[in-house]
């Protein structure tokens, strides 16, 4: 098999012939690789993925992946842009106007103002090396709701740049494209302490910006799959803050299931992605009818839940894709290395339906020892019986 065979058949529950082995390759990290900077890296990596990124992750043994994001409205990603193009009617009753702000060594405060027909909305974000945070939210009060209506119509985004990626990449890698839940964009749109304390506060209103946002984000969807992607990362980071299976199954549920099956009736598999706790809402995200669920961080990095509970409560329904403590890379022991590949591969491979990645992006890490995980899961990585 080749890698992205290998990666595919895990995330449909088969067995491939061993366990794949990914990881997300931070900036910092490539830059340590390639003395190139970041916003160089990318112009590159859009440019030639095959000589770039999969290169580097073949290199050190890994099965490449290519990640692709959507843009999110208040936590501003230029990369995007790369492979998405709006037509300019889209803009037609949402104009945004940039400002460049304060600046240090570290930083750039950038200040957005967008105005509609019916009123002004603004926010900020803070530019760093080799990320962006977002400082002031579009939606701060209940009145904001009203202008989103003028968000940009999907029906004006070209997606042939994404397109291209897809057709460049090829057999190479899995392309797997990076698309907000609905709670992840409630929290880039809003915030995500107003929107946990909208839950009691003011539930009627919250559930209207739910389901506008959920509307919007199927149409911005439905776009986005004609790009020709395999596998959208359904990112639903701030639901592992710690949510309740009850506010999950009413706030989130029948909207990323909604999504989801959107998906499916296009031919695409889709990997659920959920940062951080995520034991109270196991069945839930199950309940989505995605195929894969990631990154399942493990106990040692804060998760509540470890790769045999997982695979016991939800393995029969989705694929498991994580749960590789990324601080062993560091590690100048290798050993430490061996034992976490060992440790995975033991409480989650039997059976067929597990690929290895960290349980967070490798921001430093040893490369001897990234190739030694590699090494170890070609030689330990084996699936069991069930």
């Amino acid at each position: 098999m080749n890698s992205k065979e290998r990666l595919m058949t895990a995330f449909r529950r088969g067995t491939p012939d061993r366990v794949p082995v990914t990881s997300w390759l931070s900036l910092k990290l490539l830059e340590q690789i390639t003395g190139q900077a970041p916003k160089q890296f990318l112009s590159r990596f859009a440019d030639d993925p095959v000589n770039s990124v999969i290169k580097i992750q073949e290199d050190l043994g890994l099965d490449p992946i290519i990640l692709t994001f959507s843009e999110l409205e208040d936590e501003v990603i230029d990369w995007p842009a790369r492979f998405f193009r709006w037509n300019p009617a889209a803009f037609e009753n949402w104009r945004a106007e940039i400002e460049v702000g304060e600046r240090d060594d570290d930083a750039t405060i950038i200040r957005r103002k967008i105005t509609t027909p019916e009123g002004v909305l603004t926010s900020a974000y803070r530019r760093e090396r080799y990320q962006k945070w977002a400082m002031d939210h579009l939606v701060k009060q209940e009145s904001d709701l009203e202008l989103l209506k003028y968000r940009p119509d999907p029906k004006y985004l070209d997606v042939s740049g994404l397109a291209e990626m897809v057709k460049r990449v090829g057999d190479r890698a899995v392309v797997i494209h990076n698309f907000p839940g609905v709670w992840y964009e409630a929290c880039s749109v809003r915030d995500l302490v107003s929107v946990s304390t909208d839950v009691y506060e003011r539930p009627k209103w919250l559930k209207r910006y739910m389901t506008e946002l959920g509307e919007y984000l199927l149409k911005l969807f439905d776009r986005v799959l004609d790009s020709g992607v395999e596998v959208v990362l359904l990112d639903e980071s701030w639901v592992g803050v710690g949510l309740s299976s009850s506010v999950f199954e009413e706030y989130i549920l029948p909207y990323d299931k909604a999504l989801v099956d959107l998906a499916h009736s296009r031919g695409v598999l889709v990997d659920y992605h959920n940062c951080g706790r995520v034991k109270s809402v196991l069945e839930g995200m199950a309940a989505t009818g995605a195929d894969v669920l990631e990154p399942l961080q493990p106990l040692s990095l804060n998760g509540n839940t470890s790769l045999a509970e997982a695979k016991a409560r939800v393995g029969k329904r989705m694929a498991l894709y994580g749960g590789f403590n990324e601080r062993v890379l560091m590690s100048e022991d290798l050993d430490d290395v061996r034992g976490e590949v060992r440790r995975v591969i033991d409480e989650a491979a039997a059976g067929g339906g597990y690929a290895i990645r960290c349980g967070g992006q490798i921001f430093e890490a040893r490369l001897e020892n990234v190739q030694t995980m590699t090494a170890e899961v070609a030689r330990y990585g084996q699936y069991a019986p069930a």
